[in-house]
């Protein structure tokens, strides 16, 4: 459940569905950076996380059941990393990745379900395998010795689960047990020093409460030092700012002060982000990248927009390239590539015009649905792309009204559709006589939805038996009280009346700021 995500947990965040990718169309900034990846081993669930190896062109890509594949030349090409019979293996995915910095050819990989962990001091020519704990999510090194003789690992969902060494990893002793009796999964830790840790106490398991914990004595004592609920791999800055991701949600959270006191960031963004010179963090909303050069604080949009909901970001250091994939999925541009210009600053002056995918019946498939006088559910019968669509079936009722919650019942992951001026959905009618048809939005927290719309307004045909696309000024949507949050929607409702015993399937559910529909 919990490492499927833009951090971990994409399974309950991001929703990713695993299948087959169908190529997302081109855009004139990202390039297709999966090359050869795989190879022809290449397994069902294919890529689950890339990171960029500091101060060079490498990246690293884990795969799903066959471990760690490296490319220099931006992912045109991809190969296998570590020699025969010296290496992870096919087994699991690594999950974290530290790399020293004195020398980054030096680097740790912990994974779960049997990847176990993993040290390279020659760049991945050869591994040696640290321990036997093989189902681990997260990896902390005490880079203030210059040995590298303390280390932390977490074991994956599993609660008070933290092993120490002090050896390099040779030997390993349970200091978990030194946590809260009522603490949750404790899975990635944080070595600052060879007695000061931190570890998130954060998961699904029920009455544990979560936090943030923090010792200065080695792990015989931790300290709650917030209640924020952090889980995945943290990120630390060049400033030695620690961010984090709350689980559930993915918001950011920070630490200035090695721990001590945490802070939610306010913004758009979701998940970890990647770092840029001049101390720029990058990160990403829906497709959309936001850039901050005031540690979080604020956030502005830039770019072209991703040509994908991606799970995670990358940055290659000596390309300077930012780099986005999409886990377990098969198939071309599953991993693609933005070159920034020499000229750093210009990349972020101008937003270019883009969509923000809501749903898409492929990368973004989940949610659920409710109705009266009916159904709304996903099905593959009728489709307009993807694997999917949404059907909303009136059935024996003359009045329907129904909704998708395209990411979950939770409201999590709330989209923020403020930039953009137009809902953009794909329409197709079955059945006999047309019903009334209206279109309307749902947000979040307090559930307020928007002015109910005529869908035929926007596009007379949309009945009419063909997929046909609606496009609707948002402001048409916000209505005379204006209290429709857009920055916070999480489902589409159509209301209907006059007909029934017909379906209205609906696809590709977006936000875009096109003034003219362009999709065929």
């Amino acid at each position: 459940m919990r490492r499927i995500a833009l951090i971990c947990l994409a399974s309950l965040t991001l929703l990713i569905e695993q299948s087959t990718a169908a190529e997302p169309p081109e855009t004139s900034l990202w390039t297709d950076a999966t090359g050869n990846l795989g190879g022809s081993e290449w397994v069902k669930d294919g890529v689950w996380k890339v990171v960029g190896v500091p101060k060079s062109n490498t990246l690293i890509c884990s795969m799903t059941g066959l471990g760690l594949w490296s490319s220099d030349d931006g992912g045109a090409t991809w190969k296998r990393m570590g020699a025969e019979g010296s290496r992870p293996p096919n087994l699991g995915q690594a999950v974290q990745f530290v790399f020293d910095p004195q020398d980054s050819k030096r680097f740790w990989a912990s994974g779960m379900y049997k990847f176990a962990v993993w040290r390279t001091d020659d760049g991945s020519a050869t591994f040696q395998q640290l321990g036997t704990q093989s189902h681990v999510d997260g990896i902390g090194v005490d880079f203030t010795d210059p040995e590298r003789k303390t280390l932390l690992i977490g074991l994956h969902e599993q609660p008070r689960s933290l092993q120490k060494s002090t050896d390099g990893g040779k030997t390993w002793v349970k200091i978990g047990d030194k946590l809260p009796e009522k603490s949750n999964f404790s899975t990635d830790p944080i070595v600052l020093d060879a007695k000061t840790y931190l570890t998130s106490g954060a998961g699904w398991k029920q009455g544990l409460p979560w936090g943030i914990y923090r010792t200065e004595d080695g792990g015989d004592n931790w300290a709650k030092v917030s209640e924020f609920g952090a889980s995945g791999n943290p990120f630390i800055a060049s400033d030695g700012a620690i961010y984090w991701a709350v689980l559930w949600d993915n918001a950011l959270i920070k630490s200035a002060d090695a721990g001590k006191t945490w802070t939610r960031l306010q913004g758009p963004v979701r998940g970890l982000p990647v770092e840029l010179p001049g101390h720029r963090l990058v990160a990403v909303k829906g497709t959309q990248l936001y850039a901050s050069s005031d540690g979080g604080t604020t956030w502005s949009a830039f770019g072209e927009t991703i040509p994908f909901v991606p799970s995670g970001l990358a940055y290659s250091e000596g390309r300077k390239s930012i780099v986005a994939y999409r886990q377990n999925l098969k198939g071309p541009r599953v991993i693609v590539r933005w070159d920034l210009p020499a000229d750093l600053e210009s990349a972020f002056k101008v937003v270019l015009p883009g969509n923000l995918v809501a749903w898409d019946g492929e990368g973004i498939n989940g949610g659920n649905g409710w109705a009266n006088g009916g159904s709304v559910k996903a099905q593959s019968k009728e489709k307009h792309s993807g694997n999917n669509a949404l059907e909303y079936r009136l059935a024996s009722a003359e009045k329907f009204e129904g909704g998708w919650n395209w990411y979950s019942w939770a409201q999590v992951n709330l989209t923020d559709a403020s930039e953009f001026k137009f809902l953009s959905f794909w329409i197709k009618f079955s059945g006999g006589a047309k019903p009334e048809l209206r279109v309307a939005l749902n947000c979040g927290p307090n559930k307020i939805s928007s002015e109910y719309v005529p869908v035929l307004k926007y596009n007379p045909a949309a009945l009419d038996g063909q997929w046909c696309e609606v496009r609707v000024p948002l402001p048409d949507l916000r209505g005379a009280k204006g209290d429709f949050d857009v920055k916070n929607v999480y489902e589409l409702r159509l209301a209907a009346s006059g007909a029934k015993d017909c379906s209205v399937f609906v696809d590709d559910i977006r936000f875009d700021n096109l003034e003219a529909p362009t999709r065929p």
